[in-house]
């Protein structure tokens, strides 16, 4: 009985010894940790909101009978004494107009080339062949933008620039019969029936745009101020649309605009009075910077009202009244350190442990930035305690147990 004891005894000292060398072997056996290199990344804080844009306008009405032709495009800069329209009875009345204008503007390119080239100072013909490049890469870029709102301008200086070209490098081109047959041909015109149109003018001035959407004299800055975010929000969810009515046209009296929005309390906690965001509408590869200018709290449905105010004039942001968009309302740019990999040292400070050349090293870390799986530290952050901080490109140890200074790796 003793003998069999003696053996069960010498077993389990057995496997006891065992498991003991082999825990006390693995400490000195080379470690495999999960690493993972630190690079630079920009996070951002956004929302996705519908609001609607207020402004002050005016609004001009043409009629519905007879051809409208507007002399300016959307967004254009139009004067408080401009005609911006002209109603023609009937197609030919048009036509007859927009010769007078073609041949009004090439009589004035010729009589200016032909003045220009008579000078002592006249341009070298290769100086010419520059700009008529130049003019014609922006026609194509602007063809590309489908923005032709300054074709016309165009068209009158490569007319002129290309006709002084010809006078200096011909021996004989002179424009002085072309611009009399042109003279003649405009005083035919003049002479034909004039009360075939009637003129719009404006008695304000701003940035002009084609219609109208039947919103002027509800989406004012006037009523936005006592504007509640119930009442955004009712306004949001019974618009029907954007529907452009082209017997009226309206000029934007200001630069500035202002876009009124709602967000909860929860969500209001990123945007800060006086604050600059930056808005993205969904489409447009542009973005657009705006300040918050106000946060007010609706006591009914604790909701806020908030207002951006920008001042950047395109035809997009004329024509727009309720837009969605995205609001970039903060961004945050550093080092990613993923939790796992965070440790703090005997002085509390945070930080992780890297690999350099055979050994481990804490690097202290700061935090502008977390969410569940990572935190951004600042690229040129300073530790309170002097440790040395984390670097762009440093391997750091995802995992590990006994991880300490110098260990080697």
């Amino acid at each position: 009985m003793s003998t069999r004891i003696m053996k069960i005894a010498t077993a389990v000292l057995a496997v006891f010894v065992i498991i003991y060398v082999g825990i006390h072997l693995s400490r000195f056996t080379k470690e495999d940790y999960s690493v993972q290199n630190v690079y630079r990344q920009t996070v951002e804080d956004n929302l996705s909101v519908t609001g609607i844009f207020f402004r002050n306008e005016e609004v001009f009405s043409v009629g519905k009978s007879g051809i409208v032709s507007c002399h300016y495009g959307v967004g254009e800069k139009v004067s408080s004494t401009s005609k911006i329209a002209s109603i023609y009875k009937n197609q030919r009345a048009v036509d007859r107009e927009r010769e007078i204008e073609n041949l009004t503007e090439t009589l004035h390119s010729l009589e200016k080339a032909q003045a220009n080239s008579q000078t002592t100072d006249a341009i070298r013909p290769e100086t010419l062949n520059g700009m008529i490049s130049q003019y014609a890469a922006r026609l194509i870029a602007e063809r590309d933008k489908e923005d032709l709102s300054s074709l016309r301008d165009l068209r009158s200086s490569l007319t002129e620039i290309y006709a002084r070209r010809e006078i200096i490098v011909g021996t004989d081109v002179d424009y002085t019969g072309q611009i009399a047959v042109i003279k003649a041909k405009l005083q035919t015109l003049y002479e034909q029936d004039n009360n075939q149109s009637e003129s719009v003018y404006t008695n304000v001035s701003g940035y002009f745009v084609d219609h109208s959407d039947g919103y002027e004299d509800i989406c004012t800055e006037a009523i936005l101020d006592s504007m509640t975010a119930s009442e955004l929000d009712g306004l949001v969810a019974n618009y029907k649309g954007y529907t452009a009515n082209t017997t009226k046209l309206r000029v934007v009296t200001s630069q500035k605009w202002r876009y009124a929005l709602t967000v909860s309390e929860s969500e209001s906690y990123l945007l800060r009075e006086g604050s600059v965001v930056t808005i993205r509408f969904p489409g447009l590869g542009e973005t657009f910077k705006a300040t918050v200018q106000e946060l007010r709290r609706d006591t009914s449905s604790g909701r806020f009202l908030v207002i951006l105010e920008g001042d950047t004039v395109t035809p997009f942001l004329l024509e727009s009244r309720v837009q969605a968009c995205e609001i970039l309302a903060r961004s945050y740019t550093g080092l990613k350190v993923p939790k796992e990999a965070i440790r703090f040292n005997e002085n509390g400070q945070m930080g992780v442990y890297v690999i350099l050349m055979d050994k481990m090293y804490f690097r202290a870390v700061g935090e502008i930035y977390e969410n569940e799986n990572f935190i951004i530290c600042p690229i040129d952050y300073v530790s309170d305690d002097g440790t040395p901080t984390l670097k762009m490109y440093d391997t750091i140890i995802l995992g590990g147990m006994d991880l300490y200074d110098q260990k080697p790796v």
